[in-house]
């Protein structure tokens, strides 16, 4: 009876580390945890083969022919270490399955972590693609700023001398002087301009006639020298 009850005892524990171990996380259990087990498994493997070695000893054989257990059943002690077998099987096939279960889910994280890199792997390698063409176009434009800021600077030393030149016309026409040279039809004949008596080179002539029938001609120049010629004569006008 004591030994059907330890036997029943052995299986349901059993039975529970078989249930536990296939079902760590519903568990709630740690890597900690499944060594514990895995040692009070094996110190239950060691108690049982102690127990075989006892009921196979001479001691516990003549206490069985005492008790009258053999009878038909077979040699003395078989049925009790047949049970044993067993239950020895049925630990170690229940330890297999964990260590088999363990290293499937180690194999499906190991393939899921180099998938997780393979993803890592490729979007790094497109960063990099990206800051490669980011620092080409930064260096394009770089050389096209300096390329523009030349071309201010030549059009500024342009501007500059068109300034300058702008400045120097502003300062000849500023101390212009229109020249005037009267003369009447009735009185005087039409004037003879003699080329040494005209104004400066490069002045213009300009001939108009006022009301009172004078006939002026004016031309602008440098000089206010007032010249007189037959009765004709000539001013500097401001």
């Amino acid at each position: 009876m004591d030994w059907t009850t330890n036997e029943l005892r052995n299986s349901l524990r059993s039975i529970d580390e078989r249930i536990v171990e296939s079902n760590p996380r519903k568990f709630n259990l740690e890597a900690a945890e499944l060594t514990k087990r895995k040692a009070f498994i094996t110190s239950t493997r060691q108690t049982v083969k102690d127990m075989k070695e006892r009921m196979s000893s001479p001691a516990a054989a003549s206490k069985q022919v005492l008790l009258g257990e053999c009878g038909a059943k077979g040699p003395v002690g078989q049925p009790g270490l047949d049970k044993y077998r067993r239950l020895d099987q049925q630990l170690q096939n229940v330890n297999s399955q964990f260590i088999d279960e363990q290293q499937v889910q180690q194999q499906l994280m190991a393939e899921q972590q180099d998938e997780q890199l393979e993803l890592v792997s490729g979007t790094i390698g497109v960063l990099k693609n990206m800051s490669e063409r980011i620092g080409m176009e930064l260096d394009e434009q770089a050389v096209m700023l300096d390329d523009f800021s030349h071309e201010v600077d030549n059009t500024q030393s342009r501007l500059d001398n068109v300034m300058k030149k702008l400045a120097k016309v502003s300062r000849m026409t500023s101390v212009v002087r229109y020249w005037s040279v009267a003369w009447h039809p009735l009185r005087h004949s039409p004037p003879f301009l003699h080329p040494l008596m005209l104004p400066p080179v490069n002045t213009k002539l300009i001939l108009t006639l006022s009301p009172l029938d004078w006939t002026l001609l004016d031309w602008t120049g440098l000089d206010s020298t007032g010249l007189d010629l037959n009765g004709l004569y000539w001013t500097g006008l401001d």
